[in-house]
């Protein structure tokens, strides 16, 4: 392939840069990790990371789940507009060699190595078969806009401590992460196939001429479409949900991550300014009376006419911004009871007092009986239209229910 040149002001040429990743280093987004666990995503935005363990919520007694949520909802208060967080919900593939060093019982040679050794295998058989084969973690990155490393450092080491002191009011153990934890996270949840193992020491990195990077990066990144992936030896998929329901369960989270599956669940949360915050309620409030009047003008109401045998004789509808007309309902009641009292039809715009259809003849000897003698006050407009006007009497029997 060619690239397209173009020229330089001094008359050189040169091929256009591209944004496009071309190794898998290059597709992870962010650009310097230092020691102390701080990451420079960007030009003027850096992170840092805590762990931190679950507290048992669905088990707690509603007192002590108000109190809980009082605390949370204290937590999140904590964060201005001026800090970015998200909570990541990691499930992965357990190391069984990590995992097996974490639960071992070292031997003291005290003579109680045997009770030692058995109490490590019933733990190994117990959480194998609890977790199943998945290690659970949890995280909160937090991360600021800053001109330098200098400037941001002070105030993302303030942060870490208020948040590890809210940690601690929940009742919760936490611990920051350092840049080498940092970058173990990141290659676990980039090679969830465990086919390369994390080796990762910062005094390699300047003889070795390469980044950390290097050491986390999966063998191969694809991207095929707009769900799935290829990443290093397993395919996965990526799913986007915002949900906008007034009540959501507290279960719902605890469902997802219940899910025998290698799995990453973030929640990316943003404080509002509060000036932001009022303008964006107003608008919202706006929005919502405008949507309630569209609804008002689709909105309809009718009036029903049932006759004693429970049968609807007529509706009528009506704008729900339109009034009823009374007078018309009134009209349409006495039309149905004429009708139902006299056997009779009634023409257009019929009011009590005019006169009505009589039926047509239903044979031919009907016809030529009504042409030869026409009832009293029938008057036959044609063979098929003949009126009669209704005695006023009669009209006055007519009971308007």
């Amino acid at each position: 392939m060619i690239p397209f040149l173009k020229k330089n002001k001094d008359g050189g040429k040169k091929p256009p840069k591209s944004t496009v990743p071309r190794t898998a280093q290059e597709s992870i987004p962010f650009q310097r990790m230092f020691e102390d666990g701080t990451c420079r995503v960007r030009p003027g935005y850096y992170t840092r990371t805590i762990q931190y363990q679950d507290i048992n919520y669905q088990l707690a007694q509603q007192e002590d789940k108000t109190a809980i949520f009082e605390e949370w909802c204290s937590f999140l208060n904590f964060f201005d507009s001026s800090i970015h967080f998200e909570l990541s919900f990691v499930n992965t593939a357990t190391d069984s060699a990590d995992f097996e060093k974490s639960i071992r019982i070292p031997y003291q040679q005290d003579g109680f190595d045997d009770v030692r050794a058995e109490y490590s295998q019933m733990l190994r058989q117990q959480l194998s078969k609890g977790n199943n084969g998945l290690t659970k973690t949890k995280f909160l990155t937090y991360g600021i806009e800053g001109d330098s490393m200098a400037q941001v450092k002070p105030r993302l080491e303030h942060i870490q401590n208020d948040l590890m002191n809210n940690f601690h009011r929940l009742g919760v153990l936490a611990k920051p992460l350092d840049g080498t934890e940092r970058l173990r996270l990141m290659h676990g949840m980039l090679n969830m196939d465990g086919a390369n193992k994390f080796h990762f020491n910062w005094k390699d990195l300047v003889p070795s001429g390469l980044s950390v990077k290097d050491a986390i990066a999966p063998t191969a990144l694809a991207f095929k479409n707009s769900r799935t992936f290829q990443m290093g030896g397993i395919f996965g998929a990526v799913s986007f949900l915002n949900i906008t329901a007034s009540d959501l369960s507290d279960q719902l989270l605890k469902d997802f991550l219940d899910m025998d599956s290698s799995q990453i669940v973030t929640m990316h949360i943003q404080s509002v300014d509060q000036n932001k915050a009022i303008k964006t309620i107003k608008h919202t409030i706006t929005e919502l009376d405008r949507s309630k009047i569209e609804e008002q003008k689709k909105a309809v109401r009718a009036v029903f006419f049932i006759d004693p045998d429970a049968v609807i004789r007529a509706i009528i509808y009506y704008p729900l911004a339109l009034g009823r007309n009374f007078d018309e309902l009134r009209r349409v009641l006495v039309g149905l009871q004429t009708i139902d009292r006299f056997h009779v039809s009634l023409p257009a715009d019929w009011r009590p007092g005019d006169e009505v259809v009589v039926p047509s003849p239903g044979t031919m000897d009907a016809l030529d009986r009504q042409e030869e003698h026409p009832a009293d006050g029938v008057t036959c407009h044609d063979w098929f239209f003949c009126t009669r006007p209704l005695p006023q009497e009669e009209l006055e029997e007519v009971p308007v229910q």
